[in-house]
């Protein structure tokens, strides 16, 4: 349907120059505010175009699964609690998408890097716990929390930390399937994979590249949810 609606625009535009051409005195006035418009015109097409040309690379469009009951699926699984305002953006936008483990170093490191999510993910944790009818928590296990993909959150406090953190799941918000514990040197590959834009996050000094070698690994780890 895009790409018809751009064919069409396209024929309106030459047609709406030849007809500038023709009649040069009448147009003379506005041309330059109707070629302006032509040009921006031009431009929104190629861009249409190669959003159609990278959905049909990737297999047609796709549609982000952001219901409810996938969201509390995941947080279940992750060991996020449920109903709390602390949680709700976990697997519910564009980066929130890896359940990250994270450990006592990594819960300092990120605090006092500027990416408060230490204290919080003890916090969630403990109220998850709780959800289950369970109590206690000992500072040296590992609290889980939703990091940001776009940064490779996880995978960055995995390699500078031998604390125990490490990536439990990466979500696709795109469809019902998850990255099912892949590795920490994976999470760039599968956040390409996932189409999620890169983005900067205070603390993460470097963010990781796509390693290519991680698409052998998608047969063994990626399933539904």
């Amino acid at each position: 349907m895009d790409l018809i609606l751009s064919f069409l625009l396209l024929v309106v535009l030459v047609l709406s120059n030849l007809l500038i051409t023709k009649k040069r005195k009448q147009y003379n006035k506005i041309k330059n505010i109707i070629y302006v418009i032509l040009f921006i015109f031009i431009i929104v097409l190629i861009l249409c175009y190669f959003k159609n040309f990278k959905q049909l690379k990737g297999g047609g469009p796709r549609k982000e699964h952001f219901n409810q009951n996938k969201i509390s699926k995941l947080k279940k699984m992750c060991g996020i609690p449920i109903n709390d305002r602390s949680t709700r953006h976990c697997f519910a936008d564009g980066t929130h998408q890896t359940c990250c483990l994270l450990g006592p170093e990594a819960r300092e490191y990120a605090d006092g890097s500027g990416n408060g999510i230490g204290k919080l993910s003890v916090d969630s944790f403990k109220k998850f716990k709780k959800q289950q009818g369970e109590e206690g928590f000992d500072e040296k296990d590992t609290s889980a929390w939703c990091t940001c993909l776009g940064s490779r959150v996880c995978s960055y406090y995995a390699k500078k930390f031998n604390d125990g953190t490490k990536i439990k799941f990466i979500n696709d918000r795109n469809t019902d399937k998850i990255a099912d514990n892949p590795p920490a040197r994976c999470e760039a590959y599968y956040g390409d994979k996932f189409l999620t834009d890169p983005h900067s996050t205070p603390g993460i000094n470097e963010i990781q590249k796509k390693n290519s070698n991680c698409a052998n690994l998608d047969k063994k780890i990626i399933r539904k949810i």
